[in-house]
């Protein structure tokens, strides 16, 4: 249930937009009811876990728009009843326009105190079972972003700096070789991440690229790829005057580093074996045809394979598909 008001207050007799407030305020209410039942492997016998629970959230948001150029806005969320009373989120952005040649500004920041997930709490199953509530620590993250983007060049780039403490995650159990268990890192980790972004148009052939640089000082835990990059090459080509076609290929490419491990029981990714894999190119070509409200769309994904290598990981003990051809085809009836 969720209950707000919004209301402006601006400036009278003006053209153009400029001191205007917006104000955000309302109340949440969420209630969940869980209930499970678990089969003993060695018996019959069944045993379960039920419980409801409520939070009710204090919602805030409030906007001042300088002129039609500068605007900040600032996010509120903070839970002040319930199971996770101390949960909060506060997020903050402000959005500069230089000029239509120039591009735009925008800075942002937020910080989150995050209880933990209920399957980090307890988990009951027919392979795995821990209950460790009151053990786990409220996660905080702590983020800075700054972005510069330009329509008229087509670019995107941004900076950004996280720093998380007590950090929730899933890793190997010290009682049972290769079970998975909840581990918190009771510590900080740092992350910077540097992503920029690019559109090339020469007549009939585009080119959409990114390319991505991540830095942590935790590695083994926060087990990421240190610089990973995706550029899609296309041509535009009409037939018979009408037959719209897009022909292009897709490149992705990650460099080494440390995978995770996968278990299927819980559904979930964990810190496994220390496994490094080494990475290749991955090549899909693809082609795309519209006719009038008809598209029809055909993808053979790792055309490169064989080439720089016979396949790839992701993840341990988990191999990525072979090379497959996938087809879908949309036809939009008139209303």
């Amino acid at each position: 249930m969720n209950l707000s008001t919004v209301f402006f207050l601006r400036a009278k007799n003006s053209a153009t937009t400029k001191n205007e407030l917006k104000v955000d305020a309302g109340v949440r209410n969420d209630i969940y009811s869980f209930k499970q039942q678990v089969l003993q492997r060695d018996s019959s016998v069944f045993f379960g876990r039920n419980f409801s629970v409520q939070n009710t959230t204090l919602l805030g948001a409030i906007g001042y728009r300088l002129s039609n150029k500068v605007d900040v806005n600032l996010n509120i969320q903070q839970i002040f009843q319930g199971r996770n009373f101390g949960d909060y989120l506060y997020e903050a952005n402000s959005n500069f326009a230089l000029s239509n040649k120039a591009g735009k500004i925008v800075m942002s920041a937020y910080t989150q105190n995050k209880s933990p997930e209920e399957i980090f709490n307890r988990y009951y199953g027919n392979h795995y079972q821990w209950d460790r509530r009151g053990e786990f620590s409220r996660t905080k993250t702590t983020n800075f972003t700054f972005s510069y983007l330009n329509q008229f060049l087509k670019l995107d780039a941004s900076a950004s700096y996280y720093l998380i403490s007590n950090y929730l995650y899933f890793g190997n159990s010290t009682t049972l070789a290769k079970a998975i268990t909840p581990l918190q890192h009771n510590g900080e980790i740092s992350l910077l991440q540097v992503k920029v972004g690019k559109q090339i148009d020469a007549g009939s052939f585009h080119v959409t690229a990114y390319g991505v640089y991540q830095k942590t000082d935790e590695q083994r835990i926060l087990r990421i790829p240190e610089i990973y990059a995706f550029a899609s090459i296309y041509k535009d080509q009409t037939f018979f005057k009408t037959l719209k076609t897009q022909i292009g290929v897709d490149i992705f490419y990650n460099d080494t580093y440390l995978s995770k491990s996968y278990s299927p029981a819980t559904s979930q990714f964990f810190n496994g074996e220390d496994i490094t894999f080494s990475s290749k190119p991955i090549v899909d070509a693809w082609v795309k045809v519209g006719l009038r409200r008809a598209n029809l769309f055909a993808k053979y994904q790792y055309l490169n394979q064989g080439l720089f290598s016979n396949g790839y990981y992701t993840v341990n003990r988990y191999p990525m598909p072979d090379r497959l051809l996938t087809v879908g085809f949309t036809w939009n009836f008139y209303d």
